[in-house]
């Protein structure tokens, strides 16, 4: 019997880390807050610093008030100082809570074997499947303590992209001064030009392929209208050419 290789899908795969997410907020409630705080702050206070340093510049670029610049550079010293305590305290608690995390993880087991017969725990096959559990957990690191790593990366991503995209809606959003000269040609969208020319290669491109089109139907019809005695005294003459080159050929 040929046995049919099975993958997990995607649905499946998101059910349960659901429930395995459910399983460990029931055994440890807000366990993973410290690991969704730590890695928004994370992925967040870069872009922050960012921004500030953006405004900073714009204004070193432009009107120079020393007012302004003093502004925003204490700006940019208080949300650096404040972003690195943050993150030192989040760190703190999501480590304490990991600690705790990894403790609490056996409630689980051992409240499923005392809702288990006493027949069913002493079985081997349960051992077997307990022992296994054990086995991926401490060895490949797979099971509940990948939720922590799961969790952190998915936050820090998405908080990652939507800063990023934050910051860049202005490059496309905000007009260039007209005191840049040349380059206030930025202001006007390439897409309307580019479109032009593309549809103008596309045209140009298709009235060359018509014409090669043409001329190959052109040539075929000309070679079908000739007449049938014509293409037989080609063939003939064709023909004694191949029996002279070869009679010459054999002759030396």
């Amino acid at each position: 019997m040929k046995k049919k290789a099975e993958g997990m899908g995607l649905r499946e795969t998101f059910a349960i880390h659901r429930r395995a997410a459910r399983d460990m907020r029931r055994a440890a409630p807000g366990c993973f807050a410290p690991f969704i705080l730590c890695a928004a702050v994370k992925a967040a206070a870069p872009y922050a610093v960012i921004w500030l340093s953006a405004r900073l510049i714009d204004e070193l670029s432009g009107l120079r008030r020393p007012e302004m610049l003093g502004r925003w550079v204490l700006w940019i010293v208080a949300v650096s100082a404040a972003a690195e305590l943050l993150k030192a305290v989040l760190e703190r608690w999501k480590n304490v809570r990991s600690e705790l995390l990894d403790r609490q993880n056996d409630a689980l087991y051992t409240e499923k074997f005392l809702r288990m017969d006493y027949a069913d725990c002493d079985r081997q096959e349960t051992r077997d499947l307990f022992s296994q559990i054990r086995q991926n957990a401490n060895w490949s690191g797979w099971g509940f303590t990948h939720l922590k790593l799961y969790y952190t990366q998915a936050v820090q991503g998405v908080t990652g992209i939507l800063g990023a995209a934050a910051l860049t809606v202005s490059l496309f959003t905000r007009q260039v001064p007209a005191t840049a000269g040349k380059l206030t040609v930025l202001n006007h969208p390439p897409l309307p030009a580019f479109a032009r020319c593309w549809s103008a290669e596309q045209k140009t491109s298709g009235i060359r392929l018509r014409r090669r089109y043409a001329s190959a139907i052109g040539c075929s019809a000309t070679s079908l209208s000739c007449s049938r005695e014509k293409r037989k005294r080609i063939w003939i003459a064709g023909c004694t050419a191949r029996v002279n080159w070869r009679s010459i050929m054999s002759a030396q």
